[in-house]
């Protein structure tokens, strides 16, 4: 009996002693397993000198120096204000330290020198290097800003950047292109740029120059820019010829009265010479010419816009030797159009252009053109 009863005792002890061994247990000569028994392990190799954390008994990766696993708890780091931060280690911790700083809300890296949040701050960023920190791709993909899931903006790997009210994506076509919707009989369409007017202030300083300018949107809707002296001021010039000296050569029929000289002009290039007859008027508009000739014989001039006589241009006299002088307004619908001042075609007569004219001076011929708009 007394032998029955010591070994019921030692068997006691051995699983006694063994349950205890459960929360504490040796796989192997280079892992180690602390094991609650309630189905939570911590797992230590020696041999890769990894530890991990979880709930699968599956053993670390041995990648990871730490590796933790879990559906239902995650990783908490130290968390402090950033005053408390900057005092860790004495004010100069060691590169790589990570903290979640409370006032910032941002997992912050000591980065050798200084702090700094990982990752580009919601409420702004400190310490920003442009050479290596930026929004953007480093492949040749478009860059993208969307509000509400809507596409607002887009950079072409090119450079192009497109702008879209509508949130429907485009290609853009230049630097800066601005989408929108395109304007019709009953609807503006879309405002595309705004500027903020300042009703009633006007300004005195810097004064405003001639080569200052505005910007002005072509049928394309490609924007350009004029100059005030071209939009504003004014362009005019004047050709004149003198004689004798100028013109020594009747004006036949169909044939343009030369000026070879040139008078004051705005300088602006906005009207400029072509030959001794022939002007150029680079501006589509609406143009003020005024001429006057001293000729010998009765007759008539016009002007001639891009090859064509115009007709309600036309000023003559009958007799005697007076001059012919006119004043109209032309109209041009195309770029760089050209502007001659004639002797009509189909005229019996050719004209002598009228040297010195009753005097002991030359006598001139003048050819002015302003643009009016």
């Amino acid at each position: 009996m007394k032998r029955i009863f010591l070994l019921v005792f030692i068997f006691g002890l051995y699983f006694a002693n063994y349950a205890q061994a459960q929360t504490q247990r040796v796989l192997g000569g280079t892992q180690v397993d602390l094991d609650n028994n309630a189905g939570s392990h911590v797992f230590l190799t020696n041999a890769s000198g990894s530890l991990g954390i979880n709930t699968t008994s599956i053993l670390p990766n041995t990648c990871a120096l730490l590796d933790l696993s879990s559906t239902t708890k995650g990783f908490l780091v130290p968390r402090m204000n950033a005053a408390q931060e900057i005092l860790l280690c004495g004010g100069t911790p060691p590169e790589g330290l990570i903290t979640y700083n409370t006032t910032t809300h941002t997992f912050d890296v000591y980065n050798g020198t200084s702090w700094g949040a990982t990752g580009w701050a919601l409420s702004g960023n400190t310490g920003t290097n442009p050479a290596t920190n930026f929004l953007g791709t480093n492949d040749v993909a478009d860059f993208v800003i969307r509000t509400h899931n809507l596409e607002r903006a887009r950079f072409l790997s090119g450079g192009n950047l497109g702008l879209s009210a509508d949130g429907n994506p485009f290609t853009p076509q230049a630097l800066l292109h601005v989408g929108g919707t395109v304007p019709s009989t009953t609807s503006n369409g879309t405002t595309n740029v705004r500027i903020n007017t300042l009703a009633g202030v006007s300004q005195t300083s810097p004064a405003l120059t001639a080569q200052d300018g505005f910007v002005i949107a072509g049928t394309n809707g490609d924007l350009k820019k004029y100059s005030i002296g071209q939009v504003l001021a004014p362009s005019y010039a004047d050709f004149y010829a003198l004689m004798p000296g100028d013109n020594p050569a009747t004006v036949a029929p169909a044939t343009a009265v030369q000026f070879p000289q040139n008078g004051p002009t705005d300088g602006s290039g906005v009207i400029t010479r072509v030959s001794a007859s022939m002007f150029n008027l680079s501006a589509i508009g609406t143009y003020e010419v005024y001429f006057q000739v001293s000729v010998n014989e009765p007759g008539q001039l016009m002007l001639r816009l891009n090859g064509v006589e115009v007709a309600s241009t036309v000023s003559g006299r009958a007799t005697g030797t007076s001059q012919i002088g006119g004043m109209c307004l032309v109209t041009t619908s195309a770029s760089n159009s050209t502007l001659e001042l004639v002797n009509p075609s189909g005229n019996p007569t050719a004209l002598t252009i009228t040297p010195v004219a009753g005097g002991t001076h030359p006598a001139s011929a003048h050819l002015v053109i302003k643009r009016l708009q």
